[in-house]
């Protein structure tokens, strides 16, 4: 796939070719929520990631080395691009990413399994104490609905900011269908091969929450028929599908990685999606539409996706 971030994954990156602060500029501008077109609320643009366990990544890298700072900004964090950012957290200790190579290439994926403990403590600065770096914790340093961005910092002068991200408090897997704080639809792909560059993952599926309601399936039927004498049908086989529907609002970057569901779709590791219900189940059938409303200012694609959970399969024996 011919794409200017660095992988179309659940929560892209940017990157510039050189090193240094000017190129850092450059990969900065390219997150989408800084463009002068996307006049937005800020919350539709943003990838939802749980307050107690930040949403998986995965990067390629010209070389093995792993990031030797991990940094969360704050939306309007000043001096982002430079060596003294103000409004971030140092949350390395908090993450453990690894290596990988596949084909010659060489990846670093973050699986984030694990819960964050609010009470961990990470070094810090804020708008009202910018000079100096503080001792905070994750629970009254990092904001329930916050927006925030990751930035990977490596050694050779490299940086690597991800694309806008909402950080809430809601569960892994919804408790409450009606309830903005215990629902999301949760949306994990794993690819044994690789799908647009993205290689076979060891551990770290790509990862999606929604807030959006599942509801309004549709029940497409299938069916071999034979035919009397007087033109009246009889079923012999038939299949009644469970199918859903789901749409919801992407940037450009979310449309590269949802137009890429149905090739996951297709393999045996699959889709897993967990709908506002709690309702588990890996699905098939995986199909997805994108377009671009005048609404949205050309900042957001309307994309819907479309599944089958389960069927029932008939074979007339009467």
């Amino acid at each position: 796939m011919n794409q200017p971030q660095n992988l179309p994954t659940a929560l892209a990156f940017w990157g510039a070719p050189g090193i240094g602060s000017a190129e850092w500029i450059l990969a900065a501008k390219k997150q989408t929520f800084r463009m002068s077109y996307c006049d937005i609320d800020p919350s539709l643009i943003a990838v939802q990631s749980r307050y107690d366990r930040l949403i998986p990544f995965l990067v390629e890298r010209p070389t093995s080395d792993l990031p030797i700072a991990v940094l969360l900004m704050q939306k309007d964090a000043t001096g982002y691009n430079t060596v003294s950012p103000v409004g971030y957290a140092d949350i390395t200790t908090l993450l453990s990413p690894v290596n990988f190579a596949f084909d010659g290439r060489q990846f670093i994926e973050f699986i984030n399994a694990v819960d964050i403990n609010q009470a961990t403590t990470i070094p810090a600065n804020t708008f009202s104490d910018p000079t100096g770096i503080g001792t905070y914790n994750w629970g009254n340093w990092v904001e329930n609905e916050g927006l925030y961005f990751i930035v990977l910092v490596f050694a050779d002068g490299v940086k690597l900011y991800s694309e806008l991200i909402q950080i809430v408090d809601f569960p892994e897997f919804s408790e409450e269908p009606d309830s903005p704080c215990k629902s999301r639809i949760r949306i994990e792909c794993s690819n044994n091969c690789e799908i647009g560059g993205i290689p076979p993952v060891n551990l770290a599926a790509q990862k999606v929450f929604l807030y959006y309601e599942t509801s309004k399936p549709t029940y497409p039927l299938e069916k071999s028929v034979s035919t009397d004498g007087n033109k009246q049908e009889k079923i012999m086989w038939a299949k009644v599908k469970k199918r859903w529907q789901i749409s919801f609002y992407g940037t450009e970057r979310s449309a590269d990685f949802f137009s890429l569901l149905p090739l996951y779709g297709s393999l045996n590791s699959g889709i897993n999606i967990t709908d506002t219900y709690g309702v588990q189940s890996g699905v098939s059938d995986v199909d997805v539409e994108i377009s671009w409303p005048e609404e949205t200012q050309d900042c957001l694609a309307l994309i819907v996706l479309s599944f089958t959970r389960e069927f029932v399969s008939f074979t007339n024996c009467c």
